[in-house]
């Protein structure tokens, strides 16, 4: 990695650490390490009765511990009774097409390689999604975007969608839920390239909008403001929920005014609160996810084994 890209991350976790702070967070004895193919690992946290199973990938500088005790997509998938595994990068940073202008594959191989792991164990029966935080909703919309009969949906959360992973993809799962601030300086609205080159272009805002809209064939998106009542920044947030769709799934996004580049988690975004309650991007990705019409899937799988498995508790 050359020195602009660390130095751009490393500005990037200095986002990231006051949102760390002061937080216990109960952690299920049932977590289990995983070890995958070329020493890859993660950490998962099944449900006994879960049908659904979330991979979620941690930002820039981060880890895969880091976002399960503070993202609060553990105590989100744990309320929606949903297995999650939290991936983990290598040097802490997410390899997708665009970056340095590069298309290195080694990170996409490692989240199917743990998809296909845990779907040969029985997990994910009624769907397997992928979500994101920056760098890492980067890599999930890449994944999702390549093999959209391996995931029934996916997350990000200020994040976009980088222009070389866009001109390629012919279809997104069907259940899209994307949280973003309108002011975010890495992931500009008006897309193109941003103040970090190496990140490479990004599609516009309303480019992604049309092309979600058209992928489900709908016929346009219902807009409402979540007004903040209390909040410590007394931000608001535009919701567009795609209607009149040929296809099943969900189609929502989430605009927060003057939000900039942020986890909108429950100890960063401080309880955001409003008419439909609690703003939290963890719960309003999870429950998407569960909630939208929950059709059985195959069991696909994207190689013909699945050795080089193991896990411990």
């Amino acid at each position: 990695m050359s020195f602009r890209v660390y130095a751009a991350l490393a500005l990037l976790s200095l986002l990231l650490v006051p949102s760390l702070g002061g937080i216990d967070v109960v952690i299920s004895p049932q977590l289990e390490v995983l070890r995958l193919n070329q020493g890859r690992t993660a950490l998962f946290l099944p449900q006994e009765t879960a049908d659904s199973l979330l991979i979620f990938l941690h930002p820039a500088l981060g880890n895969a511990s880091q976002s399960m005790r503070f993202s609060g997509f553990a105590e989100a998938a744990s309320r929606e009774g949903v297995s999650i595994a939290f991936a983990e990068s290598r040097g802490g940073f997410w390899r997708y097409f665009g970056a340095n202008g590069a298309d290195d594959r080694a990170d996409e191989a490692y989240i199917l390689d743990l998809r296909e792991a845990l779907v040969a164990r029985g997990f994910g029966s009624r769907g397997v999604f992928v979500a994101g935080f920056s760098n890492g909703a980067l890599l999930a919309v890449q994944v999702a975007c390549r093999h959209p009969d391996l995931f029934q949906g996916v997350g990000l959360i200020s994040g976009g969608m980088p222009a070389a992973v866009g001109d390629d993809c012919r279809t997104l799962p069907n259940r899209v839920v994307i949280v973003s601030g309108a002011d975010d300086p890495f992931f500009p609205a008006a897309g193109g390239v941003g103040p970090y080159p190496m990140l490479g272009s990004f599609w516009a805002l309303d480019h992604l909008r049309s092309f979600l809209l058209s992928d489900r064939q709908c016929a346009r998106y219902d807009q409402t403001r979540l007004n903040a009542t209390r909040s410590v920044s007394a931000r608001s947030v535009i919701i567009e929920r795609a209607s009149h769709c040929e296809r099943e799934g969900v189609t929502q996004f989430y605009r927060v005014e003057s939000g900039g580049h942020e986890p909108y988690n429950e100890d960063a975004w401080r309880r955001l609160w409003g008419s439909e309650g609690l703003f939290l991007a963890p719960e309003l990705i999870v429950r998407a996810f569960v909630t939208a019409t929950n059709l059985p899937v195959e069991q696909k799988s994207s190689k013909q084994e699945t050795g080089g498995f193991a896990s411990n508790r």
